[in-house]
């Protein structure tokens, strides 16, 4: 018997590959009977449902021979819909006028050594020239590039980007005259430490409706033991949430504080009560002291630890996310849609990760400059080569359920990760989403039916042998 339910599934897996449907047992999530039911997920046509051991066997029979079959064709229909992902992957950027964001990497400076930096050996004196940074601007916020209606500016830094405030005002003016002039909605962004803040910067922030992120691990010990200065950026937030500007804190999850995420959620409630976006990252861009730490245990209790943290969260009305929580809600051929990200020497580069000399892939992640007549030189032809790598490009994704939300990887840390690291990032990544599509489906169905789903299935069995 187990011979021919491993040839049916097989089998089944076949059929169902080639149609990009997948199932997983929910002998996974439940104590049922292995291969008694299932999650069937469909991910180009976002649909996930709970399927029969017999249900499969009609699905795969009508997918390999269709017949006319009202219900059948019903379902069908709907798990090949490739509507919404047809949608989601034609707004992939193919070329410069595709981009609608613009990261700019103010400096290679920082008054911090995070023990996880993954730019730490970028670190140089290098700030962004002025003159190429209103060019960057004028380049980007035109429309003779794109006719889309909005565009958005990340301030970031290879180091600390408040260390270049002055240069950060004369772009943030520059750019909403541009916009203004172009006809453009601007969003604008800044991402920080969090330590360097003068009343004069906190006005101008809220002025100038610009969103302020701050990278900050929340607790006291694990601030100080990974980023240091706990009592200045503390300081520093609550002065923020009580000036009114638009905060969030993004916390990178270690070995350290991997198994206190519920604790910094507290934490938020009872410190910084105004703050109700956060972000809890595994740590993925690994560096010489983070590879040490980084195992499979280590990503498998992030998910637990993260789920409990998001339950909690939710009551306390804080919106809790991570990159790959967030990827479950996309549908994409790339992790990241490219980047058009100015470097603090003028270069332009697919990815912000990889913004100075001294770091590794640089040259590979160039595609253009900014010259010393303040003219933006692109090649094209990098350019394109950069964004056709996706998820098509790794054999690892082929027969992979999440690949569609996973878009393969980072390609920086893609190239930088032995085979072992990798294989630990896809189970996790795989394991999340699984977990993820998991809830989701049993909530819609416990609420559509009005009752538990252990229930439920038992129903479905006794309509199955009836």
């Amino acid at each position: 018997m187990k011979n021919d339910m491993d040839i049916f599934m097989k089998n089944d897996m076949d059929i169902f590959m080639k149609n990009e449907l997948y199932t997983i047992s929910l002998h996974e999530f439940l104590q049922i009977e292995k291969d008694r039911f299932f999650l069937l997920y469909a991910p180009l046509s976002t649909l996930s449902m709970i399927v029969s051991h017999e249900d499969i066997a009609q699905l795969r029979s009508f997918l390999t021979h269709p017949v006319q079959d009202e219900s059948l064709n019903g379902i069908v229909s709907a798990l090949l819909d490739r509507t919404p992902s047809e949608e989601a992957l034609s707004k992939r950027i193919s070329g410069i006028d595709g981009f609608v964001n613009m990261s700019l990497l103010m400096n290679n400076v920082c008054n911090f050594n995070c023990s996880y930096c993954y730019s730490a050996q970028g670190r140089s004196n290098a700030q962004l020239d002025e003159k190429k940074l209103l060019a960057a601007i004028n380049f980007f916020i035109d429309k003779k590039r794109t006719n889309v209606p909005q565009l958005s500016l990340t301030f970031l830094g290879g180091g600390e980007p408040m260390l270049s405030w002055k240069l950060i005002e004369k772009g943030v003016e520059h750019a909403k005259q541009r916009a203004e002039k172009e006809d453009f909605i601007l969003l604008l962004k800044i991402v920080s430490n969090g330590s360097i803040l003068t009343e004069n910067a906190i006005k101008f922030i809220c002025d100038n409706d610009i969103e302020f992120v701050v990278s900050f691990d929340i607790l006291e010990d694990i601030q100080n033991l990974q980023r240091k200065k706990y009592e200045l950026v503390s300081k520093n937030l609550l002065h923020l949430s009580d000036s009114g500007v638009l905060l969030s804190v993004n916390a990178v999850i270690t070995p350290h504080n991997v198994h206190r995420q519920v604790e910094m959620v507290e934490k938020m409630k009872q410190s910084f009560p105004k703050i109700d976006y956060l972000s809890f990252e595994p740590l993925m861009n690994l560096n010489e002291w983070s590879a040490e730490l980084i195992d499979n245990d280590f990503y498998n209790d992030f998910i637990a630890q993260f789920m409990q943290s998001h339950q909690l969260a939710e009551s306390y009305n804080i919106n809790i996310s991570c990159s790959v929580l967030r990827n479950v809600d996309c549908v994409v051929e790339r992790y990241c849609a490219g980047e058009f990200a100015i470097c603090a020497d003028g270069s332009i580069t697919i990815c912000p990760c990889v913004s100075s000399p001294e770091m590794n892939n640089y040259k590979e992640y160039i595609y253009g400059k900014i010259n010393t007549d303040g003219k933006v030189e692109i090649n094209n032809e990098k350019l394109t080569s950069l964004l056709k790598e996706d998820v098509h490009s790794y054999t690892r994704c082929k027969h992979c359920f999440a690949k569609w939300n996973c878009g393969g990887g980072c390609i920086s840390t893609n190239r930088m990760e032995t085979a072992k690291q990798k294989q630990w990032k896809c189970d996790f990544i795989r394991n999340f989403t699984k977990i993820i599509l998991w809830n989701r489906t049993k909530e819609q169905y416990e609420m559509d039916y009005q009752k538990n789903i252990m229930e439920i299935l038992t129903e479905q069995s006794m309509q199955d042998q009836a």
